[in-house]
């Protein structure tokens, strides 16, 4: 765990509106399939924490926490290209990104349909019954 942590830490983040590369590993915006931001809460009352992004597709997953300067822009960038790649996020996910302060108008959330790639856009929710 501590040698991962130290890796992180020193790792060269590089975002562009094609790519991120953390360290040596690279995720095109366009090959995204997933996309998970939590947090992690120091305190019991939750009043203070990190958050973790973490992306995957195509075989690769890349993570990075919020000590990173840029964190947010970060974030926003990822949640565009999950909107464009039209991926359903878990509700936590989409809760962390507004407690940032990512605001997308037409992000799909899992929770609110029964299947993936079957929900509606937040303002437009699905009206399945959840299973």
């Amino acid at each position: 765990f501590l040698i991962r942590t130290a890796l992180r830490r020193n790792a060269v983040v590089e975002v562009d509106e094609q790519s991120i590369k953390v360290g040596t590993r690279q995720l095109a915006w366009s090959d995204l399939e997933d996309l998970r931001l939590r947090f992690f809460s120091t305190k019991r009352d939750r009043s203070e924490g990190w958050m973790e992004l973490r992306v995957s597709g195509k075989g690769r997953k890349l993570s990075i926490d919020s000590t990173l300067e840029g964190f947010d822009a970060i974030a926003a960038r990822a949640a565009r290209a999950a909107n464009a790649n039209a991926i359903a996020l878990s509700e936590a996910t989409y809760s962390s990104l507004r407690a940032s302060g990512v605001r997308i108008r037409s992000v799909r959330v899992a929770a609110l349909c029964s299947w993936r790639w079957q929900c509606g856009a937040i303002d437009e929710p699905a009206r399945r019954p959840l299973r």
